[in-house]
């Protein structure tokens, strides 16, 4: 079985992926970690997958609107000092939220029939106050697909 390493990237970059999914891996001390994805437009996400929600208990799904059209409770969605496996896979009308390797434990389904298509997708950070000795930390496969500025 070929290896696939782990790449610590830093937040704000753009993925181009390959499959039809996306595994990572998460470390914050905030509840703010969201993946953009991003299809009929680079400029602004069409859909954000937000982990943790304002009081670390929640993972949405919203809209580029704003709006909300899926939401689950879970108690410490992010861990401070550990990172979190967590997977999104998305098909034609569905995102899918899950945690550790995909496609197992499935957390979170949303469906909504404008969602067409996938092109690229970012990993996003929210960090209000938070010591700069703690920011949030992301790690990826290197399977995942090509990565803007990442090396």
């Amino acid at each position: 079985m070929e290896s696939d390493p782990d790449l610590e990237v830093p937040p704000y970059r753009m993925f181009l992926p390959t499959k039809r999914y996306f595994e990572f891996k998460v470390e914050s001390c905030e509840p703010g970690a969201r993946v953009g994805l991003y299809g009929s437009s680079e400029e602004e996400y069409d859909y954000v997958v937000f982990l943790g929600g304002d009081s670390n208990n929640e993972i949405l799904i919203m809209d580029s609107n704003g709006e909300i059209f899926a939401r689950a409770s879970y108690f410490g969605v992010l861990q401070c000092h550990k990172s979190s496996p967590y997977w999104v896979a998305w098909e034609p009308g569905v995102i899918e939220v899950g945690k550790g390797q995909y496609p197992h434990t499935i957390l979170l389904e949303g469906r909504d029939e404008k969602l067409t298509l996938v092109t690229s997708m970012a990993l996003l950070t929210w960090e209000r106050g938070l010591p700069v000795e703690h920011p949030t930390k992301w790690t990826i496969k290197r399977r995942t697909g090509q990565c803007y500025l990442c090396d």
